[in-house]
């Protein structure tokens, strides 16, 4: 009688509802954008910025793979920039944790680079450049940035 109820009790649930559930809240596809642009305005980062960062990394995408440099998460963070920023890398993958590291550090590449292609430009390779011409990601950024500020 006891092992009937002990089945009742944990296995049937577990057949019913599946595995057991992920113990960290994901924001839902369709309100990405809105919690990216609440992350940005936390830290102190222009949405056009952080949108248009979070466009070049991982395409407005909420699931993303790694990258080819051992990159992780939608923001495409690798371990020594996460674990510089406090974040833990083995929760990496998940959008809401991405999102959050990824914002810290877009934060301290504006306070350092004080412009935001400059900002995006470092963000992308770890370092503020000194001379006035941006090229390549901070151009790209340069042109997404101005286009989601149009629809702000």
């Amino acid at each position: 009688m006891k092992a009937l109820l002990l089945a009742v009790l944990i296995v049937l649930p577990t057949i019913a509802w599946g595995p057991i559930q992920r113990p960290y809240w994901e924001p839902p596809v369709k309100y990405a954008r809105a919690y990216v642009e609440a992350k940005a305005r936390q830290y102190g980062v222009p949405a056009p910025l952080a949108l248009a960062v979070w466009m070049m990394e991982g395409s407005h995408q909420v699931y993303c793979r790694d990258g080819t440099h051992k990159e992780r998460g939608c923001w495409q963070l690798t371990r020594r920039t996460a674990k510089a920023m406090g974040c833990r890398w083995r929760m990496m993958r998940l959008f809401r944790v991405s999102t959050d590291c990824g914002m810290r550090y877009l934060a301290k590449s504006l306070r350092l680079c004080k412009s935001l292609t400059r900002a995006a430009n470092r963000y992308n390779t770890g370092r503020c450049l000194k001379r006035n011409k941006v090229w390549g990601y901070g151009q790209k950024a340069g042109r997404l940035i101005m286009k989601y500020q149009d629809e702000a």
